[in-house]
């Protein structure tokens, strides 16, 4: 770090900072996920129909059911509160082939 002025700013060696088309053309990129959990990463439909196919009660029929049960898209109070779609992700992910499957997808 340096100080001019009683200003603190960064430096990063020799490179400069991005130059506003850089920035743009950075920010445009697509991204992806570098670290995501598979039981987290289940579609709705592959929910409803590895609970079918296992005969597993989630209480629910329909892939809004399956996204209000998991909490998708929504603010949790508390880890606690966010662990419970957890529950039901892992309830229909308890055999070899439904592993595979969800992995694959």
């Amino acid at each position: 770090m340096q100080t001019r002025g009683g200003e603190v700013s960064q430096t990063w060696g020799s490179v400069e900072p991005f130059r506003l088309q850089e920035r743009d053309l950075f920010l445009g990129l697509p991204k992806t996920d570098l670290h995501v959990h598979l039981d987290g990463s289940l579609r709705p439909a592959t929910i409803l129909e590895l609970a079918a196919q296992q005969k597993v009660s989630l209480g629910v029929e329909s892939i809004e059911g399956v996204e209000s049960l998991v909490g998708a898209g929504r603010d949790f109070g508390s880890l606690n509160e966010y662990l419970k779609g957890f529950a039901v992700t892992l309830s229909v992910m308890q055999t070899e082939s439904s592993l595979r499957r969800c992995a694959f997808e």
